[in-house]
């Protein structure tokens, strides 16, 4: 089974030079994490939730209108490629300790998240245990 079997729609992407502030808008709406920073081609560079906007920005006293996106999103983070097994996915982050990959295409293009929960959720109901709960 593919890993784009599993993912979720692609998530919201921003240049790197975007301000910290409209990122903090797009978070408080609602937006689900994580946000993406992509270059200029739409390669995935980074990624962008709360907790790196309240370190990187807040709790340093930074103006979040005068800090790009770039300058803290976090570096590390788990990817796969959307044709990928998903074994051998599941196996990296868990390793790695994370719960959320970034799938990309070929061209190192967000096209998704996989979720280690949401992914748990559709074996439980494939092997016939529910998932509901």
């Amino acid at each position: 089974m593919a890993v784009s079997d599993f993912c979720t729609a692609a998530p919201r992407s921003l240049p790197r030079d975007t301000p910290v502030e409209a990122a903090l808008h797009l978070l408080h709406a609602g937006e689900p994490e994580p946000l993406v920073v992509v270059d200029e081609q739409g390669a995935a560079l980074g990624l962008l939730g709360a907790a790196e906007v309240v370190g990187g920005v807040l709790q340093t006293g930074r103006d979040p209108a005068a800090v790009a996106v770039g300058e803290v999103m976090r570096h590390d983070f788990e990817s796969a490629r959307d044709d990928e097994e998903v074994a051998p996915v599941l196996r990296r982050m868990r390793a790695a300790g994370t719960r959320v990959a970034l799938v990309l295409d070929g061209e190192g293009r967000p096209v998704g998240v996989l979720h280690f929960a949401e992914l748990l959720r559709v074996l439980a109901q494939a092997l016939g245990g529910g998932g509901d709960a």
